[in-house]
């Protein structure tokens, strides 16, 4: 599981969109400085009730395009985004860099990641 979630955050690293390089961020980083990110769990409404990272917001990978004019003040912000495995994150976070979006990552592990670090989970 490390080495495919280690392939997996070198393949993000390296996807450009929109001019804009989308980077990783490790759990620790996150857990540190959760309050100067916007947290975006793209997971399903169910996942998302289930448990989160606190504070994150619920935004559909495959309605990300509904909720942009409510993150439109956001583009410049610093802006974290996590789902299950990575494969979700990964085109939400495309989708917003098409849209403008500068500072985008993927949170490292995903939400198992986080949970394996040992953090809170919000329901």
């Amino acid at each position: 599981m490390r080495i495919i979630t280690l392939l997996f955050s070198l393949l993000s690293f390296a996807i450009l969109a929109g001019g804009t390089q989308i980077g990783t961020l490790d759990p620790r980083a996150l857990q540190a400085e959760r309050e100067n990110w916007l947290v975006l769990d793209v997971r399903s409404q169910q996942e998302f009730e289930a448990g989160r990272v606190p504070g994150a917001l619920n935004t559909p990978h495959d309605k990300i395009e509904q909720y942009l004019p409510q993150l439109a003040d956001d583009k410049d912000q610093k802006i974290v985004l996590y789902c299950r495995s990575g494969r979700r994150a990964a085109m939400a976070a495309e989708a917003l860099s098409e849209q403008g979006f500068t500072q985008l990552h993927l949170l490292e592990g995903d939400m198992p990641g986080w949970q394996d670090a040992g953090y809170a989970v919000e329901k």
